[in-house]
């Protein structure tokens, strides 16, 4: 009886460590390593709103925060993919939802796109979508995924659920929380660049970057590489309008024609070069207005509205209390305008 207990103890301890490499076994190969994990964000490393690519490997990393109503975005993605031919394995290029609040059709095209990523088809869907900006309702959204062939039923429950929502706002939260106000706007590694710039300007930074990388930067420093525009600059410099600095006055502007994103780094970049200025708010409105404390010594009032005029944006001098009347918002992402011109950088927010 003993023998036979014994025997029997042993198969059981068999059958479970057969079982036990059997499951561990088919763990470690489970699609959960694959690009299909990119459809649920579980892949630890991969950013769920990467292209096609899966590598991350790149010397350089390139996130891109678009959209695809954005005419400017649009006039990016040739130089996006010339980007992705010349460089190869050496370039990491994410892409991040980004869509403006008065681009009626943006939000729901981003999450077309995502709905198409589930089918592997997120690079193509992505070029028919910028190739036809002035068609982006739900009814020509899912008629491009037809017509690529993916699986119509799936693809259109995927987009009427709204299951994407929450990605496509996560990204654009994170673009807020980088200083994100127009599109498209690229973080090389960590150097912003802002707007539709030609080939070359990406070309500089990136090979410089890689030299950085490889050791062979010749004693040259990264931070040599001259920025493309400047959307860093602080939205608010702390101006108190009832107790400025000793020495300074405060001079209060109405400011018209703006639209958005774009007019707000372009005012603040004309405010920040003008000698006498100490600290200066922009809001966004419509009008919108600046409030700034500077040195009557060096600048007039008159000289400010002079520079923010010249910048593209009609200012005039208004009293304190008529300023205070204005609303605004220091915020791109909460304006509404339908409107698009006015960035230095040529990115929507819309700006060019």
């Amino acid at each position: 009886m003993e023998k036979i207990n014994l025997v029997f103890g042993l198969v059981i301890a068999v059958l479970v460590v057969f079982f036990g490499v059997a499951i561990l076994y088919d763990y470690a190969n489970s699609g959960d390593s694959g690009p299909d994990a990119l459809k649920s964000g579980t892949l630890v490393g991969k950013a769920v709103s990467a292209y096609a690519s899966e590598s991350n490997t790149g010397k350089v990393k390139i996130v891109e925060f678009s959209e695809f109503q954005c005419p400017y975005c649009a006039k990016a993605a040739p130089t996006v993919k010339r980007i992705k031919e010349e460089y190869g394995d050496d370039v990491e290029i994410v892409f991040k939802h980004f869509p403006l609040n008065f681009h009626r059709y943006a939000q729901k095209a981003a999450e077309a796109s995502e709905c198409a990523r589930d089918q592997g088809e997120f690079s193509e869907y992505h070029d028919v979508l910028f190739e036809n900006q002035r068609a982006l309702d739900t009814a020509s959204l899912k008629n491009y995924a037809k017509d690529l062939g993916l699986d119509s039923e799936r693809f259109n429950s995927c987009l009427d659920s709204g299951e994407k929502t929450s990605l496509v706002q996560n990204d654009l939260k994170e673009g807020q929380s980088r200083g994100v106000s127009e599109t498209p706007t690229f973080f090389i590694n960590d150097q912003m660049v802002v707007g539709a710039q030609p080939y070359e300007k990406f070309e500089e930074i990136i090979d410089l970057m890689i030299e950085v990388s490889d050791g062979n930067s010749g004693g040259g420093e990264l931070e040599d590489a001259e920025p493309l525009s400047d959307p860093n600059q602080p939205l608010l410099r702390e101006v108190n309008p009832d107790s400025p600095d000793e020495g300074t006055k405060i001079g209060t502007f109405r400011i018209d024609g703006m639209s958005c994103g774009g007019c707000l780094s372009t005012i603040r970049q004309a405010l920040s070069k003008v000698n006498g200025v100490e600290k200066y708010d922009v809001y966004l409105g419509y009008p919108g207005k600046a409030v700034v404390e500077y040195d009557s010594g060096i600048v007039s009032s008159q000289g400010i509205a002079d520079a923010i005029t010249n910048s593209g944006y009609p200012a005039t001098i208004i009293s304190k209390e008529d300023a205070e009347k204005i609303s605004g918002t220091t915020s791109a992402a909460s304006c509404g305008s339908p409107t698009c011109g006015g960035s230095s950088g040529g990115g929507c927010g819309c700006g060019g």
